[in-house]
């Protein structure tokens, strides 16, 4: 708690705290509410995942412009433009399912549009978080807003739901909208951050080269992704697509798939408190051997078992992803040099979801093809096998954490050459 006040108490930092979590609590009505909208109109689950395809394709896309324009201007300037684009996409979104004049390829363009605001935000905003936040809060930093992510992915399912089963899904979209507009207003208000601008200026391919070259110098950058790639096409987009279907034929609809949900969002609490507490001296050993636990997810919903049962492995699956992020990123925040930060990690962004839009656009024609429950029993075998490779790799095992003071040297030299 003493970590918690000590971060709160800088007027940027909780700024920057209390705009994400508006834009988490919106952003947690998303699966409920454009999942049904979906189902809605076409009863597809090809159909949803397109839609849903439509967030992540701009990834690929906008990604690398993102980390350069997170390189090259104040941070927080670039979340407040693209906070205001995302408002503008679902309350477009929003006003067409309420009008009841939404075709899918409506959605799939909008959700194009949020996408690309999400690729340009991405690569910055934990830049940002390294450059209002201490050195040697980093961790607890990165936890504190998953955790913010994990309380709103409570409510959020939750209240999804209720608007779903007592209005429509247009509600859901319309109030994300109102969010997006909140966290630009406390984006726009943090103060004037170091501007990350680089001391010459080069053109933008060089701007990337310089950033490719710092990604692939490290091994334990390069291979996590790797896994995470394969994680989010094998082991994310089918629980994403799939399991609404589940939900619907089988547990009760829309209520169902938000206790799924809700149950992961607690899961992600309890995993944030413990990433305020838990620094492993090999983090990231640690937190991909923890990923194992997301096995009884698939195992679970393929064999069609008891809402309970799937909601409490849900509910391990989210927390083991919960406390991976934090760790991850304050792992990055660490090791690489702030002036490169947000294209290494556009790097991580696109690598990590290249995949996933071909896992949205797959898992509905494969399940179609050879039924729900084979998908997500692979899901479940591919995951303990990946698991156990990552964790085998010398450059996973051995990664440590350096003392704050080497760090702080480490830069202090980056900066000076």
């Amino acid at each position: 708690m003493s970590a918690v006040s000590e971060l709160l108490r800088r007027r940027d930092f909780a700024v920057l705290f209390a705009g994400q979590t508006l834009s988490f609590l919106g952003s947690a009505l998303v699966p409920v509410a454009l999942a049904f909208a979906v189902l809605d109109l076409t009863g597809s689950p090809t159909a949803l995942g397109l839609v849903l395809l439509g967030q992540v394709l701009p990834v690929l896309v906008l990604v690398s412009a993102g980390g350069v324009l997170g390189d090259r201007m104040r941070r927080e300037r670039l979340l407040f433009i693209t906070s205001l684009v995302a408002c503008a996409a679902q309350a477009f979104a929003a006003a067409l399912l309420l009008t009841d004049t939404a075709r899918v390829w409506h959605l799939f363009v909008l959700q194009l549009v949020l996408g690309g605001a999400w690729a340009l935000t991405g690569p910055a905003q934990f830049g940002l978080v390294g450059d209002v936040a201490p050195r040697d809060r980093l961790q607890e930093a990165n936890a504190l807003i998953s955790l913010s992510r994990s309380v709103a992915g409570i409510a959020g399912p939750v209240l999804a739901g209720l608007l779903v089963a007592l209005a429509s899904p247009g509600w859901a979209l319309a109030v994300d909208a109102l969010t997006y507009a909140g966290a630009a207003v406390a984006f726009f208000t943090i103060g004037p951050t170091p501007w990350p601008r680089p001391a010459e200026r080069r053109r933008i391919i060089g701007d990337l080269v310089e950033g490719w070259r710092e990604f692939r110098s490290r091994d334990w950058l390069w291979s996590g992704v790797v896994y995470l790639a394969f994680l989010h096409l094998f082991v994310i987009a089918p629980f994403l697509v799939l399991g609404p279907i589940v939900a619907k034929e089988s547990l009760g609809g829309a209520g169902a798939w938000a206790t799924i949900l809700t149950a992961g969002a607690v899961g992600s609490v309890v995993a944030g408190l413990l990433a305020l507490r838990l620094k492993p001296r090999r983090p990231l050993f640690a937190s991909f051997a923890l990923y194992a636990v997301m096995v009884p997810q698939a195992v679970f919903l393929a064999a069609k078992a008891p809402l309970a049962l799937i909601a409490i492995a849900a509910l391990l699956a989210e927390g083991v992803l919960s406390y991976g992020s934090p760790v991850w990123n304050s792992v990055l925040q660490e090791k690489i040099p702030r002036e490169l930060f947000s294209r290494v990690h556009a790097y991580d962004i696109i690598g990590s979801f290249a995949l996933l839009p071909l896992g949205f656009a797959l898992a509905g024609p494969v399940a179609e093809a050879i039924g729900v429950d084979t998908v997500l029993w692979f899901s479940a075998a591919w995951l303990l096998l990946s698991t156990t490779a990552i964790i085998c790799l010398p450059s996973i095992r051995r990664l440590r954490r350096e003392p704050l003071g080497a760090v702080a040297a480490v830069e202090s030299g980056s900066a000076a050459s």
